[in-house]
């Protein structure tokens, strides 16, 4: 059971993360979206996305090593999954921001 320690932290960091994101990402449109905006207003906007990706970005490589770290896929298994699982993150941020404009 410890083996399945390590992997489950690194997912759920990388879910929380990504909520981050989310969350960044809501607050960067929030200021975008002001009637008069502002040279501060702007600059917050870009901070929060930066933000916003960053966590988005650090989520998908902790998804990584948690597949990594998982003792029964091999390892051509480990980087597929990887890179399905940073795909959906990809599309799931995607839709959600499309529906969120």
């Amino acid at each position: 059971m410890k083996r399945y320690v390590a992997p489950s932290i690194c997912y759920a960091f990388a879910v929380t993360l990504w909520l981050l994101s989310i969350y960044c990402e809501n607050r960067s449109l929030a200021l975008a979206d002001l009637k008069t905006l502002t040279g501060d207003d702007v600059e917050g906007a870009i901070r929060w996305s930066n933000y916003g990706f960053g966590a988005f970005a650090v989520s998908c490589f902790a998804t990584a090593i948690g597949s990594w770290l998982m003792p029964w896929f091999k390892s051509w298994e480990r980087v597929a999954f990887a890179v399905s699982v940073t795909l959906g993150y990809t599309l799931l941020a995607w839709f959600v921001t499309i529906l969120l404009i």
